[in-house]
């Protein structure tokens, strides 16, 4: 026995030598202490990123049985401010946490939802508290109701996201309570249009998790709901008339297991956007998408099948190789080991998680991803449930490069939830959607990350926005950090070079005079936060080009006055101690 136990702990060495890149689970270093402690048949809860207070850093809310936790993310450290926050929901069985800005004012908003408290949409206040607005917005349930999931999305087109919300009805057998699905009204309130849309779906459904997504690239988004309790799951074909098909028999993507959560992604490189559905030891669904409308299994042949009882689940491409990884947290089966699948590009996948630190042998459930840090490279938070604490997976980074992006709408939503984007590079293509809700009751971070392996530069940057509207973006830059705004593409800020200077300094935007755009250089010689604003000489503010934390070094961003008057403008840099104002004129 001694002699089998030397020789595992070689093998994981040796494993651990190939793959120099680790998880550290640091979820205590970094502040987080919140267990799941559940009683009842369908058990742990769900976590979400996002940055709700714009401070370029994402914060997190993480469920537990009888409250939520709200960490806001200190220059990477998470500070509970549950009890300023104003979420003070309190109550029994807590699940979801799906964030959405749902009035488009440039806030997180989020939607929480339970089963035995009633569901709440907290409205972000912009100064680091939220406001319950459920009543008033319409969008509360019948407490007895048990709600395990929810999803945002735009279903049609009018530039506000609607909300998907699953009901489990009865924990054995058939209940009454249907799904719902609420039509945003533009106006800070909800309408239920469930009925004429025609997605009410079955009270023998038993829906767990629920994406919404342009499965089929028709210009409008779709619903899929994965099933509990080998009931079948739902794929809703949105018609683009306000209603919706179940072509769920017709799509391929019928499965009839105890699914928990979905996860999305390219993971063959074709441009088309597939599924992984999570399962218990039977195995897991690996839905490929075959560019006609419709999906085929292939988990068997990939090796996702997994075999244990699986929760959360997500493409993450963890190494930045421009390959999608597959993350999977488990309960039973094999064993409660969560599991890292690395893509090994040819249409496989490997087990890897135990040998680059994906260790637990507890209850995991809910699962998500963020860059928490902002070193390029995709972190991740799951729940534990019973008596294990979450635990905070820290990346340790690697020598691929990477571009994040924030996508920001203009007549699309404000979150660009269920926009497109593709990264081409070296003749590659990196596909991404971004979503309002999946995995196991949890929620991404709507800021992409995209790996473009040891590519100097991303060739083109193509993003596909809900209401139709593409913009193409050429030579972005490695390992920068970039927003982009509908109608304008890429303008993030771009770093040069890879120098690091000695200390802060703002450079005079050039050309100048300008019309209509510019170009404003500046250095940092600390990592920290920057801001960078552009005033009228009434000192009313123009534009905020950045706020967030940047990395020390030399950077130079766009600044486009196509709709200001001519005139005197002035741009101000802060960051530390630092502070600097210059002048600029826009002559049309």
């Amino acid at each position: 026995m001694k002699k089998i136990y030397f020789f595992l702990l070689i093998f994981s060495f040796l494993i651990s030598s190939i793959h120099a890149q680790t998880f550290t689970n640091v979820a205590l270093q970094v502040g987080i202490n919140s267990t799941y402690f559940d009683e009842y048949y369908v058990p742990g809860g769900g976590v979400g990123f996002a940055d709700y207070d714009n401070d370029g850093d994402p914060d997190l809310i993480i469920a537990s049985r009888t409250h939520f936790k709200v960490y806001r993310n200190d220059n990477g450290f998470f500070t509970d401010v549950t009890s300023q926050s104003g979420i003070n929901m309190i109550g029994d069985c807590l699940k979801s946490v799906i964030w959405g800005d749902y009035n488009n004012d440039g806030w997180r908003d989020v939607y929480l939802t339970s089963w035995y408290s009633g569901n709440r949409l907290y409205k972000n206040n912009g100064n680091g508290t939220f406001s319950d607005i459920t009543s008033s917005a319409g969008v509360g349930v019948p407490i007895n109701y048990q709600s395990t999931t929810a999803a945002w999305g735009d279903v049609n087109k009018d530039g506000f996201i609607d909300l998907y919300v699953c009901n489990y009805g009865n924990i054995e057998g058939a209940g009454d309570q249907l799904n719902i699905l609420y039509k945003n009204n533009g106006n800070g309130t909800f309408s239920d249009i469930t009925s004429q849309a025609g997605v009410a779906d079955s009270v023998l459904k038993k829906p767990l998790a629920v994406v919404i997504y342009d499965y089929n690239m028709d210009g409008w988004q779709d619903i899929y709901i994965s099933m509990d309790k080998y009931q079948r799951s739902t794929m809703f074909k949105n018609l683009g008339n306000g209603t919706f098909q179940d072509v769920t028999w017709q799509t391929g993507t019928m499965c009839f297991f105890d699914a928990m959560g979905i996860g999305v992604g390219d993971y063959n490189h074709d441009g088309w956007l597939d599924m992984h559905v999570s399962n218990g030891p039977p195995g897991n669904a690996t839905f490929r998408y075959n560019g006609n409308g419709t999906f085929t299994d292939v988990a068997v042949p990939t090796n996702t099948t997994i075999n244990k009882e699986c929760w959360g689940n997500g493409f993450i491409d963890y190494d930045n190789d421009g390959w999608c990884d597959l993350y999977v947290t488990a309960s039973a089966g094999i064993d409660m080991c969560d599991v890292l699948y690395r893509n090994n590009r040819n249409n496989t996948f490997s087990n890897i998680g135990f040998s680059i630190g994906i260790r637990d042998s507890t209850f995991s459930y809910g699962a998500a991803k963020g860059d928490y840090n902002n070193d390029g490279y995709p972190d991740m938070c799951v729940t534990m449930s019973r008596d294990s604490n979450a635990h905070f997976y820290k990346n340790s980074g690697g020598s691929n490069k990477w571009l994040k992006l924030k996508c920001i709408g203009v007549q699309s939503n404000k979150d660009a939830l269920g926009t497109i984007v593709t990264v081409y590079y070296n003749g590659n293509i990196n596909r991404q959607v971004i979503l309002g809700g999946s995995s196991f009751l949890s929620s991404d971070d709507v800021e992409l990350i995209f790996g473009i392996e040891n590519a100097a530069f991303a060739d083109s940057v193509v993003i596909r926005w809900t209401n139709g509207t593409v913009d193409r973006s050429y030579n972005i830059s490695a390992n920068g950090r970039y927003t982009a705004v509908e109608g304008s593409g890429v303008i993030g800020i771009i770093p040069i070079g890879t120098e690091v200077p000695d200390s802060y300094n703002l450079y005079q935007n050039y050309p100048n005079p300008f019309n209509p755009g510019t170009k404003i250089k500046f250095s940092v010689p600390n990592y920290g936060k920057v801001t960078l604003q552009v005033f009228d000489v009434l000192g009313n503010e123009i534009s905020v080009l950045v706020n967030e934390n940047v990395k020390a070094g030399n950077y130079e961003i766009d600044f486009n006055a196509s709709g200001l008057s001519s005139g005197i403008y002035f741009y101000k840099l802060s960051a530390g101690n630092f502070v600097e104002t210059k002048k600029m004129m826009l002559v049309k």
